[in-house]
């Protein structure tokens, strides 16, 4: 019998947010961006749209926003997603930083989201 490998799902990630759907935002994911379920993104001063979070930019995508909630694929146009921006716990090491991305970085990008009330806890 074959395997299947299931991908990560919103609840392998997200443990709770707030009621009535607080913790949730719609925005706009920039045209050129495929992100994952998890990507933690920034959002872009100038046009408010939502990138993947760019340690070394200088124009609001350094800064942690949120994390999607789903995966969007933007590549070919701008689209509408939605974000976890703030009040919600998720499991320890589910958010998705790029590649590139430096411990330091991955650690002040989590205190800006700590800050929005979005913290990392380890599952029970």
């Amino acid at each position: 019998m074959p395997v299947m490998i299931e991908g990560n799902r919103l609840n392998d990630v997200l443990k709770w947010e707030e009621s009535n759907y607080y913790s949730r935002e719609k925005a706009t994911i920039a045209s050129g961006q495929n992100l994952s379920l998890a990507a933690v993104v920034g959002k872009q001063t100038a046009n408010g749209k939502i990138y993947q979070i760019d340690f070394t930019a200088s124009d609001g995508t350094e800064n942690a926003y949120g994390f999607v909630i789903a995966e969007y694929d933007a590549t070919t146009g701008d689209i509408e997603g939605v974000l976890i921006v703030r009040e919600a716990i998720v499991a320890l090491g589910s958010l998705v930083f790029p590649g590139t991305a430096t411990q330091p970085e991955i650690d002040a990008a989590l205190a800006q989201l700590k800050a929005a009330g979005i913290i990392e806890r380890e599952e029970a």
